[in-house]
């Protein structure tokens, strides 16, 4: 089992911090191996608690609140190994669905950036379109923000990456005009290249 800890998740309630310790396989009882300790993370220990009773899987429970947890240290580790330990693209998907219309923000996030990559990376492409249009639809300067964005950028890299080009190609129009200016940036060069 992987002990990982939950802390700030839930500050605003001033609830005690959770461990949960997981599987290697990412599977297992919801409850079975959740404790309270000290500082924040309460609600997840309740809900996986209350999953319990109910016989959800621990998997079930990560993708309910999955946009939480993406936006904490510990919390985004715990979904990134839900996703990697998941044992179909329906837990994948489950967890990329609770990001839906908040992909300008998970984006942008220090921490939650890094579930959206893992997102793009595990599933299929078509599963990752919603990224794309979400991106596109905040208008044509959206690519060189995501691309000078220090952590955006990733989540772009990801993107171009991962995709079809006719997925990207809303984004890449504005990489194009702005390349001059993306190749002398720091982050934005990354995307440029």
């Amino acid at each position: 089992f992987k002990r990982v800890r939950i802390a700030h998740w839930s500050q605003s309630l001033g609830a005690p911090a959770t461990t949960i310790f997981m599987s290697s396989s990412g599977a297992g009882h919801a409850g079975a191996g959740v404790m309270a300790g000290k500082q924040g993370g309460a609600e997840l220990a309740w809900a996986m608690q209350a999953a319990s009773g109910q016989g959800e899987s621990t998997d079930v429970v990560i993708a309910r609140h999955a946009l939480r947890l993406s936006h904490d240290r510990d919390g985004c580790q715990v979904v990134q190994q839900a996703l990697e330990a998941a044992r179909s693209d329906g837990v994948r998907l489950a967890i990329a669905a609770s990001l839906r219309g908040r992909v300008w923000e998970v984006a942008r996030c220090p921490h939650a950036n890094h579930v959206l990559q893992r997102i793009v990376v595990s599933v299929r492409p078509s599963d990752c379109q919603f990224v794309v249009d979400e991106l596109a639809a905040r208008g044509s300067a959206t690519p060189g923000k995501l691309a000078r964005h220090k952590y955006a950028y990733r989540v772009f890299q990801r993107l171009l990456e991962q995709l079809h080009q006719w997925q990207v190609a809303p984004l890449l129009e504005g990489v194009i005009a702005d390349s001059v200016s993306l190749a002398m940036h720091r982050f934005g060069t990354y995307i440029v290249q």
